[in-house]
This record gives structure tokens, sequence and C-alpha cells, in this order.
């Protein structure tokens, strides 16, 4: 399907939003959300100085169908599909990394990767085969790791080489009733994973499109009807960090007593209920997330000791949906699809696109 793809270079002279932020006795931070202060527009025209757009090269050989991850080296553009696209930064296709089958160094179904910037490494997790597959750069099979656990749906690589897996618990029991619900192991092939407590635990369940945003030595983690951000930092703790404080917003307390799935039914006709936190990120320049509220998105924004709300991100008059990946402090991704690109994102368009065509790039700086 015919994507858009924006990628937004934030490079936001602010504080943290330590400095907005309220922190509670047990040494959670509370974010305060009012959901009727959101605008239609959150704009962040002020920050910007240039764009650059970059079309990606669309053939038989890389034809995109629904992108999951991005990330961005000095000279390529790594996009993950099925397999991990490599572009360079005008949009020329270079190669894929990764090929389907089950003998050494092939994939049957790739559900995440990560790139190690350290070693200069692609690492893909194969779902259906329970291994970890290791490329270099340039593509080439370097070896594959068989892991002790399997079900990982998501995992991350820390700068200590450690990796944080999420893992999917099934027919789970909480009150004599079947539950759904997570579980994070953190730890290395050579001293063991040490497992955290399913996260239903702390009320949650299942995840959205992504499941952690990195930043330094630290890890962020998140659910989809949890109003609780998760911290993973440098000796692998993993705790409470964040509050969404939607004040009378909030999903009910009774209804977080009771299994994910009821849940989501008690939920479906609640439209004045804030869920669906996804996409946080935070550093020393700013935090980031969205939710849903009345069957609408809401973008979040922290920075230099402000919070602002709106249902579309705007820059320079052009409406776009929401920032989906995160590349430290200066890299913010969205991914707009032709069913819902705003018609002023078209308007900046110089020809009609196909369906088939692969997505546009636009690199925004400070």
């Amino acid at each position: 399907m015919f994507k858009y793809i924006i990628i937004i270079t934030v490079a936001i002279v602010a504080q943290s939003c330590n400095k907005t932020s309220n922190t509670t006795p047990s040494n959670i931070e509370s974010i305060k959300i009012n959901v009727n202060a959101s605008n239609e527009n959150l704009d962040v025209s002020s920050l910007i100085k240039r764009v650059t757009k970059i079309k990606l090269e669309t053939n038989d050989r890389c034809l995109l169908k629904n992108i999951k991850k991005i990330e961005i080296t000095k000279n390529n553009l790594l996009i993950f599909d099925d397999f991990v696209y490599v572009f360079d930064l005008k949009g020329k296709f270079q190669y894929k990394i990764g090929k389907k089958g089950k003998g050494p160094g092939e994939i049957i179904n790739a559900i995440d990767f990560i790139y190690d910037q350290t070693n200069k490494n692609i690492e893909l997790f194969d779902f259906a085969q329970n291994k970890l597959i290791i490329y270099s750069l340039r593509g080439d099979y370097i070896k594959e790791i068989k892991f002790p656990f399997g079900l990982i749906n998501r995992f991350e690589k820390k700068d200590n080489g450690d990796y944080v897996t999420w893992k999917t618990l099934n027919n789970q029991k909480k009150n004599k009733k079947g539950f759904i619900g997570n579980k994070l192991q953190i730890g290395n092939l050579k001293n063991g994973f040490k497992e955290y407590k399913p996260c239903y635990e702390y009320d949650g369940n299942y995840r959205l499109s992504q499941s952690f945003s990195k930043c330094g030595d630290k890890l962020y983690f998140w659910e989809m009807l949890n109003d609780t951000i998760f911290e993973i930092n440098a000796e692998n703790d993993f705790m409470k960090k964040f509050h969404i404080d939607f004040g009378k917003n909030k999903i009910p307390e009774q209804l977080l007593q009771i299994p994910p799935v009821d849940r989501i039914f008690a939920l479906r006709d609640k439209y004045e209920v804030a869920t669906a936190i996804d996409n946080f990120y935070y550093c020393s320049k700013f935090t980031y997330f969205n939710f849903v509220h009345n069957k609408k998105l809401h973008n979040v924004l922290l920075t230099d000791g402000s919070l602002k709300l709106g249902n579309c991100i705007l820059f320079n008059d052009v409406q776009y949906s929401k920032f989906t990946y995160f590349n430290g402090s200066n890299l913010v991704a969205t991914v707009e699809y032709p069913d819902k690109i705003s018609q002023s994102l078209k308007n900046t368009l110089d020809k009609e696109f196909h369906i088939s065509d692969n997505p546009i790039i636009f690199l925004f700086e400070l």
C-alpha cells in the first residue's frame, strides 16, 4: 500500500520535562493531561528551518507493504517490512537483508529487528524459528542464535549488550479467569535472563505498534490500556517511571480489576475515556506520546517548560498525523497513509502518486 513517511529532525533547545512534571511520593513523575485543552493542530513550525524530500525508489525488489520500524545510519535508511530494506539517503534502493527459508541465515517470520550501533550489525528475530539472525550492515550473514524461550513479539538491545524482550502470555489465570498478559525478560545468553512479573500485575495488557523506545542507556515500555510508562535503566531495573494523569477522563479503577478482554468490551462505547497511549519518547530535550479520546488521535509534546496538545502535527501549515519513530533526541518520523493523508500534505507533492509507489521521506531540520 502507498504510504508517506515523514522524518523530522527536531533539535529542540529545551529543558527536560522534569521541570513540568510533578513527582509523587513513590517517585513516579506525573504528567497531567487536560483532554479538553487539545487543539486541532500542534504547531511545531517555529522549531524547523528547512525540509528535504526523499522519494524512495520503487521496483519489484523493494516493494514495501507494511512498515513496522525504521532506523537511520550515517548513509542509509533501514526500513523493516517482512525483511530489512536498505535505501541510501537519496532514496535509491541498495539491497535487502534477509531471505525466506529454514536454512542458516534464512527467515520464516521476522517479527522485529534492531540496528546494533556498537558492532554495526543488523539483528532480526524470527518468531517462527525462535532464533536471532545476525547480519553485517552490508547484508552478509554472520551467525544465528537460538533463544532459550519463544513467543517473542518485540525486542531491543541495550548499549551494554543485554537484550530486553517482550512476549505474550496466553491463557494465564487470574482470579480463576482466562487472562492475556505480557512478560519482560532482560539479560543475555551467557549470564541468563531476569524475568519480571507479567505486566498485567501492573494493570496493563497488550501492546501497540511499538513497545519500546530507547534513549541513551535507558529504555521505556508501555501498554495499550495502561496509564503507566515503565523505565529500564542501566542496571536493568524495571520500574514505574511516568504516570499519565487524564483526571476525570482516565480509565475507571473498577475496569482495571477485570481481565483485559472484558476491559476492552467495557470501554468500547466509552469514548470519553482516554486510552491507547503509544509512541512514547522521553529525552532531555522533549517528551512526546499520543493517545485516543473521543475517537480522535491526540499528540502531546512537552518542551521548554510547556505542554501542547493537538490532533495533528502542524509544520508550515501542513498537517501530519503523529510521530512514530525516534532516533536519539533529533529524529522523529511518522507514516502517512493515502486514505488518511491531509489535503495540505497532498498539496505539497509535485505529482500524483499511485498506491503501489513506495513512501516519500521528508527530512526536517531545525
